[in-house]
């Protein structure tokens, strides 16, 4: 597949991103056809701003936007179905991330050390939730997730983050942004195992 800026090979049945030209734009858009934005593929282009990512998406390999500093916004479409291991590990401006449903798996420090970010809901589609998906994002205070990732929490949301936890105890409080429960993380204590109920 020939782009204008963006190298895309072929491997196996996938058609793969793996790097950039020297002209690549401060704002990318991946072409539909697309499945797999590959391992290292912007890795360290500081001066991505933003980048639109198709619905043929189905990963985002490991390190894929690594330390893309510029970043400030990205959109995880609904066919994207894995986040890798640091997929967007070191984005430092980047403030606002959506997840959309259908994504299945935030691996291991995928959004670690994303200073700016604010807030993240995680959707009812996650089965995985990895070590540190969250770490050290300094700025974090709101996070919302389903209550079955819970146990999940700790280990992936980093405990100098300010981040308060709601705890999604079913679909109606999803779809009805009803506050089910809620927890805190506190750098003494972890997370607080005695949720009660806001309604």
């Amino acid at each position: 597949m020939e782009h204008e800026y963006l190298i895309i090979e072929e491997q196996d049945e996938d058609h793969v991103v793996t790097g950039f030209k020297d002209n690549a734009p401060n704002d990318i858009v991946i072409p539909e056809g697309v499945t797999k934005i590959g391992e290292y593929a912007f890795k360290r282009c500081a001066y991505i701003k933003s980048v639109i990512i198709p619905e043929s998406v189905i990963v985002i390999d490991s390190e894929a936007f690594y330390e893309c500093t510029g970043l400030t916004s990205v959109v995880i479409p609904s066919s994207v179905k894995k986040i890798e291991m640091m997929a967007f590990y070191g984005c430092k401006e980047l403030t606002s991330i959506i997840i959309s449903d259908g994504v299945e798996m935030i691996n291991w420090f995928a959004f670690g050390e994303c200073a700016n970010l604010i807030s993240v809901f995680i959707p009812d589609s996650i089965e995985e939730l990895g070590l540190g998906a969250f770490y050290h994002c300094i700025n974090l205070t709101d996070a919302s997730i389903p209550e079955y990732l819970s146990k999940d929490a700790e280990e992936a949301f980093d405990k100098d983050c300010p981040v308060n936890i709601t705890i999604r105890a079913n679909n109606n409080c999803k779809n009805n942004n009803i506050v089910c429960f809620h927890m805190n993380i506190s750098k003494s204590h972890g997370i607080v195992k005695n949720m009660s109920s806001l309604d």
